[in-house]
């Protein structure tokens, strides 16, 4: 079921192609490091599907007191039609989830908020693709 909002800009849309390219089935991850520990590496998982397409984790990790914890680390649903919608996103101090999946195909989006991670997205990809070299 499609869900009637503004995309992830291609920029940034061909960058989460290239990092979850392979990464079909619940679970699958891959770890993304080709800076020999100059950047932090990238994390990407791709969570399961959902009623409106696979919902993938990219995050970057840091450790604290022998925890890993993200900072940032998004949830991003791939809809049926190949389109990135960020759902929510995790920083170390704290969670913001700009749309909710819910049963049965519906959805409810916190218009404001998913603005704001649409903007942090195409940021955050840029540098990953600088970063990385993708």
């Amino acid at each position: 079921m499609t869900i009637p909002l503004k995309p992830a800009p291609k920029s940034a849309a061909k960058v989460l192609d290239v990092l979850v390219e392979g990464l079909t089935e619940s679970g699958q991850s891959r770890k993304v490091d080709n800076t020999d520990g100059a950047f932090m590496p990238v994390h990407v998982e791709c969570v399961g599907p959902t009623a409106h397409g696979l919902l993938y984790s990219v995050a970057h990790y840091f450790e604290s007191m022998g925890d890993l914890v993200p900072d940032p680390e998004m949830e991003l649903l791939r809809d049926e039609t190949g389109e990135w919608l960020p759902v929510s996103t995790t920083m170390a101090i704290g969670h913001k989830r700009a749309l909710l999946l819910g049963e049965g195909g519906r959805a409810r989006v916190d218009e404001r908020e998913y603005r704001s991670q649409l903007r942090f997205l195409s940021t955050w990809m840029r540098n990953i693709k600088s970063q990385q070299g993708l």
